[in-house]
């Protein structure tokens, strides 16, 4: 088989792993960068104007950019634990791993967690309660975006094992059959 068409044949048996380990690793770089530096910067400024600045930063982050991101990664987290289970290709635990991490410190935590703690913050409009709201919604929503960040990038890690498992795997059957 011609490097080409062994690509070809490959790619189907990868993809899933690599979606994942790129999709995972985008959404832990992005709870990332909300830990060390969005958070913090807006920690210095007076509590009602960081309040209303991340009104805004939610309110922006629906978009189709961000949507991409997040529910493409739990698309893919959704779809690859079945496959993974059903088809038992080389690194399938590795990739189930990497999907429940995902579904469950992510997608829960943000839905269970980060959202309703982002609506609460909208809903209020008096600068006072905005400064009285800030200090408990800085340290909750920090360390529910911090466990999201941690389970974003041991899923993505864990993805990467499946990839690397899966193309070993593919590599030990190419070989074989040449």
């Amino acid at each position: 088989m011609r490097a080409h068409s062994l690509a070809l044949a490959l790619a189907p048996a990868l993809a899933p792993a690599l979606a994942s380990t790129l999709l995972f690793s985008l959404m832990a770089g992005f709870f990332f960068a909300f830990a060390a530096v969005v958070m913090p910067g807006l920690d210095r400024m007076p509590p009602a104007d960081a309040a209303l600045a991340m009104q805004a930063i939610n309110a922006g982050v629906a978009n189709p950019v961000f949507a991409l991101g997040f529910w493409g990664a739990a698309l893919i987290a959704a779809i690859s634990l079945p496959v993974a289970v059903i088809g038992r290709r080389p690194g399938w635990p590795w990739l189930c791993a990497a999907a429940a991490s995902y579904l469950v410190g992510v997608l829960m935590v943000t839905a269970t967690g980060n959202v309703p703690l982002n609506q609460e913050l909208a809903a209020i409009a008096q600068p006072e309660a905005l400064q009285r709201a800030w200090p408990e919604y800085l340290a909750d929503w920090g360390w529910l975006n911090a466990l999201r960040t941690i389970a974003a990038l041991v899923s993505a890690g864990l993805a990467l094992c499946a990839l690397i498992v899966a193309m070993q795997g593919q590599r030990r059957h190419g070989a074989g059959a040449a």
